[in-house]
């Protein structure tokens, strides 16, 4: 099922939906999605397998065909992780039908000045008060695909602005990152402020190696520590 911290269940379930086999071949494999509830971190699908086997030689054995079905579970609780799978009783019922898949959410053109501007204001007015940068994060980026978050480490504040596969499994993962030095003590600048520019604030997008969410994913706390900056390779 992957990594995929803000995925719905039905997005995540679609992923591994579907056939192969089949026309002829000895094998044929169909996996329908029998519950998919919640998404993010809370969460829970059921997987239907049916799987067919027919034996053509009929020279010696004979024909022989084989039908197997079984089902299994997945859960999310307070993770992006599921765990599982665990056998579960198949259900009585036709397979769900799954809604339109989620539309790739994107960062708009201006993203990093908006970005720099709040985290600009932020770091002049030396207020380590997370909500209203939280809402003025979410005024620049209204776009409720995106997903963004922010923390406090050691008078620098992290913001981390995702899209792509952050909410939709396997899009291209994309990130990006921001902090501000609040806290005017003179040792903590010293430490923060090398790679920052006059104003105490730094943006820069995360390498999509990096950002994928099975890898660091993007996170406010990458954004705080400044790191994250360079592809590994």
């Amino acid at each position: 099922m992957g990594r995929f911290p803000n995925a719905t269940s039905a997005d995540r379930a679609r992923t591994v939906t579907g056939s192969a086999g089949g026309d002829g071949s000895e094998y044929a494999t169909t996996i329908d999605v029998m519950r998919a509830d919640g998404g993010g971190h809370n969460g829970a699908i059921v997987l239907r397998i049916h799987e067919i086997y027919t034996n053509r030689d009929e020279i010696v054995f004979g024909e022989q065909h084989s039908e197997t079905t079984r089902c299994y579970g997945y859960t999310w609780e307070n993770s992006p992780v599921p765990a599982g799978p665990v056998t579960v009783s198949c259900p009585d019922f036709q397979p769900i039908v799954l809604p339109p898949e989620t539309p790739v959410p994107k960062l708009p053109d201006e993203a990093d000045a908006r970005l720099r501007t709040i985290l600009t204001n932020l770091a002049a007015s030396h207020d380590d008060n997370l909500d209203p940068v939280r809402a003025e994060l979410a005024r620049a980026f209204p776009d409720p695909g995106i997903v963004i978050e922010v923390t406090e480490v050691g008078g620098v504040v992290g913001v981390s602005v995702a899209a792509g596969s952050s909410t939709v499994p396997y899009a291209t993962p994309v990130c990006l990152l921001g902090r501000a030095l609040v806290n005017p003590n003179i040792e903590i600048r010293r430490r923060a402020a090398p790679t920052m520019g006059p104003d105490l604030v730094e943006v820069w997008s995360e390498p999509t190696v990096l950002a994928n969410p099975n890898e660091w994913g993007c996170r406010p706390g990458t954004a705080a520590y400044g790191e994250a900056k360079n592809p590994p390779h």
